[in-house]
């Protein structure tokens, strides 16, 4: 593949072509970018902001481990937050999910019109419920919840504006 990076963002520029013999298709790669919104750990430095990534491939928009400042710099980087369809918590340390309940605020607030899918592990479920009733806010119409059945399994909760 080939791509370019430049302030924290991974991405294929082009379609990669391959020499083809006649009547072979050639097929493009789709269209992916990695943003790199954090990758400080537990302890933001001057240069570098707690854990987040957002990933966007093929249309989608998916948010990774928002810790502290996601909003932020999601801002910096140029990227809507409510482009955002998918987000995908790996573990519930602070510096991976510290920013999600801004983050579900943020949705809310911009009335998003799409659904917006969380996923994390199910035995994080007490977790996620806590930082989504961090604060009061309006939360987004309809939330849908989908309950694993056990905790080595993925929570996918659809939130739908």
């Amino acid at each position: 593949m080939c791509g370019t990076t430049v302030g924290g963002r991974a991405r294929v520029a082009s379609p990669v072509h391959t020499a083809t013999t006649a009547g072979e298709q050639v097929q493009p790669v789709s269209a992916r970018e990695l943003v790199v919104l954090g990758s400080a750990s537990q302890t933001p430095t001057r240069y570098r902001n707690h854990n987040g990534y957002l990933l966007r491939w093929d249309g989608r928009s998916i948010l990774f481990d928002p810790g502290e400042g996601t909003q932020r710099q999601l801002l910096l980087s140029g990227a809507s937050p409510t482009s955002i369809d998918h987000i995908c918590i790996t573990h519930f340390h602070g510096d991976h999910c510290l920013g999600l309940p801004g983050m579900l605020q943020r949705l809310s607030l911009d009335q998003v019109d799409h659904p917006v899918e969380v996923l994390f592990p199910a035995s994080g479920a007490e977790y996620f419920d806590r930082l989504r009733h961090a604060s009061a806010y309006q939360a987004l119409r309809d939330e849908a919840w989908v309950v694993a059945s056990d905790s080595s399994s993925w929570l996918s909760i659809p939130l739908h504006a």
